[in-house]
């Protein structure tokens, strides 16, 4: 098959979800994951050439494996998260008092 033409998602889901369960329990959650592997189905159906040797599911569970390497590479790069409440200032220094919003 010189094109993606002929596939659809339905053929290569169980590829799509083999690559997402190598990744199972890490930062990334399941529904990520899988949309992820989406992503990376889509960019393989429009850049699939036949003629560069590989089959249209390689060529998927590729381009799938890309793409959630770079949500791990995007999570890495994320700041740690501050939680607003463990915030210890002293009270003069606060614009604005906590106490009113407890009513």
């Amino acid at each position: 098959m010189e094109s993606a033409v002929g596939y659809t998602h339905r053929d290569v889901e169980g590829i799509l979800l083999t690559v997402c369960a190598k990744f199972k329990g890490g930062k990334l959650k399941w529904d990520e994951l899988v949309s992820a592997a989406n992503l990376g189905f889509l960019k393989g159906y429009n850049s699939y050439d036949a003629g560069r040797g590989a089959d249209f599911e390689t060529w998927v569970w590729i381009k799938a494996l890309h793409e959630i390497q770079n949500e791990f590479r995007k999570l890495a790069r994320l700041p740690e998260t501050i939680d607003p409440l463990d915030f210890d200032a002293p009270e003069e220094e606060l614009p604005f008092d906590f106490d009113e919003w407890k009513e």
